[in-house]
């Protein structure tokens, strides 16, 4: 698979790179994360990054398969976090908030599967990573969607970790866009976002 990627890359154009399959409705990019061939994927971003913007380069990380998992969705939910690491810190900028916003058949966005990880060192460091990259892209439509089974948003389960550096770090981010809609978004237990906060902050994080 590496070999013919390496060969034939060049030829793989975004448009090409949006068709998706009968089965699954799955692209490449989406079989060859979900089957681990993460050399073979970091070679198609590569020759995707020379590629001029186009509405299908961009449509890449949004295109979802039969269960609602997009690329990026496939990324952050898979154990590999050096690949996804790699992914944030080489191709961040193929990343837009539509692709954050994206909905799988459970209703979760990207960062529920980020966040939702088990905080491993490993996985902090790929959530401090996103949070320095990404926050521009964090408006109220992407940290405001609830997923079905318990109506928790993305903060609830960041802020949930009770870790006082990855709160710092988001809420002192200058793009971050926490309006009244997200901060009170409630889930099934009826506890707020700004709940979840102030029952895992600590005095020095309030500060």
């Amino acid at each position: 698979v590496l070999e013919f990627i390496e060969h034939f890359g060049g030829q793989l154009s975004p448009e090409l790179l949006t068709a998706t399959d009968h089965y699954q409705s799955a692209t490449l990019l989406h079989v060859l994360i979900q089957r681990s061939f993460f050399r073979a994927a970091s070679e198609v971003f590569h020759h995707l990054g020379s590629q001029p913007d186009s509405s299908d380069k961009r449509r890449l990380l949004v295109l979802q398969d039969v269960n609602g998992l997009s690329v990026l969705h496939s990324i952050f939910s898979h154990e590999n976090i050096g690949f996804a690491s790699n992914f944030i810190a080489r191709w961040s900028q193929l990343i837009k908030a539509e692709a954050l916003e994206a909905e799988d058949g459970g209703g979760e966005t990207p960062l529920h599967k980020l966040f939702d990880k088990e905080p491993a060192p490993a996985v902090k460091r790929l959530i401090y990573q996103c949070l320095e990259t990404l926050a521009r892209h964090f408006h109220s439509g992407v940290l405001s969607k609830k997923r079905l089974s318990d109506g928790n948003t993305a903060l609830h389960l960041l802020f949930a970790k009770a870790d006082p550096a990855l709160t710092k770090m988001l809420l002192d981010n200058c793009y971050l866009q926490l309006d009244r809609e997200v901060v009170f978004t409630s889930n099934e237990a009826g506890e707020s976002i700004l709940q979840i906060l102030l029952r895992n902050s600590t005095p020095a994080t309030a500060v």
